[in-house]
């Protein structure tokens, strides 16, 4: 399952990694960073928030305090100027000194409160021309209303001496006339003045209006663009997140998933160089080491580790395999069973460092006599076996005897200049149609028995009849 062996490729790096990142990155960085400027948008818009409604605290505050009171000022005046025009025009009405008196004390309070408004005006700003002429115009409007009351307070009196119209009663009248037609020009000067300085005072008042609609405009927008940018960089966050975190982390996943299941994952990791990178090159290397590991003990748990050739559990499941093909494709296959001759003797002669020797060499000559495709093993002390696929009985004779003739050839040096010989017995059996591979390699041990019985040093196939 090595990286080298292929299969499926991972890329750990994700579709935005680039090979030869300069220098290390970090992921944690990448998300501190960017966590740091939602919470600074965070800040911002709260920030904006607040803006906005102390901003609108202000601009009410400054309508409360600055605008609204001069208009309701202005409006009050008018009112009170009003009322002190027509208490002063009743006076005409009054047929006693207590209806004057009474008239009087209105009148006089009405020019209090007047008084009262002017003032609040000065308090509030309104301190160019025409706050005098305001106080102007009361003045003239109050002495009018005055010299009015004891004008008719005389003519009252006057009225109840003489008891008839008089010259002096006569001059009266004319006075009183006089009188009226100033108060009347005298209220209409300051009602002009009142209903001016009330249009202003409404304009001011609908300009501060306006000018607090187009603040609350503006810091609306300033909160719409700060919201759209603040989700902006919360969706790049995610898909960032994602590309550079979550899909790279499951990319790992899958390959670990896919080498659970028996595959050979290819992990790349040539991305930038971040903790993902890093991981991905460990868990590359660990694949690989573990698959080699495995490997290795594998092949240590199938093979003879003084021939290296097959032991028996590697050539009995590569036997079997190789009988599960000749069924499926309908193909002959023939078995070889081999044992050295009196091998026993020379271990006991010769020493046991002697007898590996013997079978490492007679191994050799076993395995370098076969094809490629042909399976070989050491079952056991110094048995043999082969397994020849495609070969019938009679092509598989002639390797036999080959192999016979090579052994027996064989001269192996033992020290201080001796030699000894070996030979071997083998046994042939040609598998049946349907027959398992245990019974084919019964029926060659069987053959390799027979071998031995009839003196050894010769191949003998499981038919008597046959033997070479």
């Amino acid at each position: 399952m090595a990286q080298s062996k292929g299969g499926a490729v991972y890329d750990a790096m994700g579709a935005g990694g680039q090979a030869g990142g300069r220098g290390r990155r970090s992921v944690f960085r990448y998300v501190v960073l960017r966590a740091t400027v939602i919470f600074l948008l965070v800040v911002l818009l709260g920030g904006v928030s607040v803006l906005a409604f102390y901003s609108q605290m202000r601009d009410e505050q400054e309508f409360s305090t600055s605008q609204l009171p001069i208009l309701n000022a202005a409006a009050r005046l008018s009112r009170n100027a009003a009322t002190l025009s027509s208490l002063s025009s009743r006076q005409l009405a009054a047929g006693t000194q207590s209806e004057l008196a009474t008239l009087a004390d209105r009148i006089e309070d009405r020019s209090r409160m007047m008084s009262a408004d002017l003032d609040r005006m000065r308090d509030l700003g309104l301190a160019d021309g025409r706050l005098e002429r305001l106080r102007a115009g009361h003045a003239a409007l109050v002495d009018n209303a005055r010299q009015l009351d004891a004008l008719l307070r005389q003519t009252l009196t006057l009225g109840r001496q003489q008891g008839g119209a008089t010259a002096e009663l006569t001059t009266l009248l004319q006075r009183r006339a006089l009188l009226l037609q100033r108060q009347d020009v005298v209220a209409s000067e300051l009602a002009t003045l009142l209903s001016g300085l009330t249009h202003e005072a409404e304009r001011l008042v609908e300009a501060s209006r306006e000018r607090a609609a187009e603040r609350a405009r503006g810091m609306v927008a300033m909160l719409v663009v700060v919201t759209v940018a603040s989700a902006v960089l919360l969706i790049g966050l995610y898909h960032g997140l994602r590309r550079r975190l979550l899909d790279r982390l499951q990319v790992l996943t899958d390959a670990l998933e896919d080498w659970k299941a028996g595959g050979q994952p290819r992990i790349l990791a040539n991305g930038p160089a971040d903790e993902l990178a890093a991981l991905a090159g460990a868990l590359s290397e660990l694949v690989e080491t573990v698959d080699r590991r495995t490997d290795e003990l594998i092949t240590q748990a199938i093979t003879d580790p003084l021939t290296s050739l097959y032991n028996r559990r590697g050539f009995q499941e590569r036997a079997a395999a190789a009988v599960i093909l000749a069924d499926r494709y309908d193909t002959v296959l023939t078995v070889l069973a081999g044992d050295i001759d009196h091998f026993k003797r020379i271990n006991d002669t010769h020493g046991h460092g002697v007898g590996d020797l013997v079978l490492r060499r007679v191994a050799h000559l076993w395995h370098g006599m076969l094809r490629e495709v042909d399976i070989s093993g050491r079952l056991g002390g110094e048995e043999f076996s082969a397994v020849l696929p495609h070969t019938a009985e009679q092509a598989a004779l002639v390797v036999a005897e080959r192999i016979r003739c090579a052994i027996a050839a064989l001269e192996v040096e033992v020290g201080d200049g001796r030699r000894i010989r070996c030979t071997i017995s083998i046994g042939v059996a040609q598998r049946a149609p349907g027959e398992g591979i245990d019974a084919l390699l019964a029926r060659a041990d069987a053959a390799l028995y027979q071998a031995k019985t009839l003196g050894r040093n010769r191949v003998v196939c499981d038919q008597p009849s046959r033997a070479a």
